[in-house]
């Protein structure tokens, strides 16, 4: 895998984040389905989680000083503990990678090619992100700018050609759900995508153009705003025609394209916007794939960099393909256990991780006082 001496330009990276983001569209249909006529108001709480893995991101890199996610590790936790850590977190992205694989794969049999088998769909994706990742992060983040404005176009469009279907009376009334559906909406949609936003700590020492951790930040945040502006456009849209239905469907927002009829001409718009979603799952699982190689590039120091796309993707290949691939899906049946596991990698080990940068930058400069004294 190609990645050690390849960068990608600063606007790259902020349309590669907006992507990953945007990805999120079939993930969120179970925050929809618990929030309903809210889901729009759980969506603006929960982007403000995305601020913070943001600034939290920010801190990292000014503290470890524009290190990848496995040397910041090492360098706070020591050499063991820190190989240690970098080895769980290759698990977790490697989990990430299949399991978003897996909706993709579901998505696609469930609305598109239902008589297509699904291992058929499954060795098409993996074998398209081993490719892609194999020339490293250049190759995802290149059609980043373009993908995003299709999707941004796609979407206003399909709420412009809704909008004679909206029913005010869809949004209403607010909050009638109960508290702990509102409350696990909040912490679905907080860790899908927002929190998510952590493994872009193993692109950024990829990245040209960005020295100084504010304007990492500021380019983040770009990306997050262009994200959610999306994410609501889809909320108000699917909640406006759909309204309590919403909760009824497992994709909510293929459901409400296929309302799309152009003068009886140009119907079926839902297979445009399937095709975009396939795409966007491939940017995904390709963004995992390759956090997944960085950091197991971080456990092995670097030896066998050149396979580890192959590995990953052979592993990937005997869990989905030849294993049973429901098995994957398994951790989602419990959604507490899944926020937690996602809180955990995303938020409390980057905060740990900080509080320990501080530390060791601390003692780095009592060193240096004590040597001039």
């Amino acid at each position: 895998m190609k990645s050690g001496t390849v960068k990608i330009e600063k606007r790259q990276f902020l349309f590669t984040v907006v992507c990953f983001l945007q990805c999120v569209t079939i993930h969120i249909s179970m925050m929809k389905n618990l929030a309903v006529q809210s889901s729009w108001l759980v969506l603006t709480a929960a982007a403000l989680s995305g601020v913070v893995s943001i600034l939290l991101i920010g801190a990292l890199d000014k503290v470890y000083g524009r290190k990848s996610l496995g040397e910041m590790t090492e360098t706070g936790f020591g050499k063991i503990i820190g190989k240690l850590i970098s080895v769980i977190y290759v698990i977790y992205f490697f989990w990430k990678f299949c399991d978003t694989v897996f909706e993709f794969s579901s998505f696609v049999t469930d609305t598109i090619l239902p008589k297509t088998p699904e291992w058929v769909i499954l060795i098409l994706i993996i074998g398209l992100c081993v490719f892609a990742v194999n020339f490293g992060i250049t190759v995802v983040s290149s059609i980043g700018f373009l993908l995003t404005v299709t999707v941004f176009v796609i979407t206003v469009g399909s709420a412009l050609f809704l909008a004679s279907q909206y029913e005010l009376g869809n949004f209403l009334p607010q909050f009638a759900e109960s508290q702990s559906n509102y409350l696990k909406g909040f912490a679905i949609a907080s860790v899908e995508p927002f929190g998510e936003l952590i493994v872009f700590l193993t692109v950024i020492p990829h990245v040209k153009n960005i020295r100084k951790s504010g304007t990492l930040i500021k380019t983040m945040l770009i990306s997050l705003v262009l994200g959610y502006v999306t994410f609501l456009i889809n909320a108000i849209r699917d909640t406006g025609t759909l309204g309590v239905l919403v909760k009824y469907f497992i994709f909510p927002t293929f459901e409400s394209i296929r309302m799309i009829n152009i003068g009886e001409i140009f119907s079926r718009v839902e297979i445009f916007y399937a095709g975009m979603l396939m795409i966007l799952a491939f940017f995904k699982a390709s963004i995992w794939l390759f956090a997944t190689c960085e950091m197991f590039k971080s456990v092995t120091d670097g030896r066998r960099s050149k396979n580890n796309h192959l590995i990953a993707g052979a592993a990937a290949l005997v869990l989905t393909v030849i294993g049973n691939p429901r098995i994957l899906n398994s951790v989602y049946t419990d959604t507490k256990l899944n926020i937690t596991i996602n809180v955990a990698f995303e938020f409390v080990l980057p905060i740990i991780l900080l509080i320990a940068g501080f530390f060791v930058s601390n003692r780095e400069k009592e060193g240096k006082f004590q040597n001039i004294q």
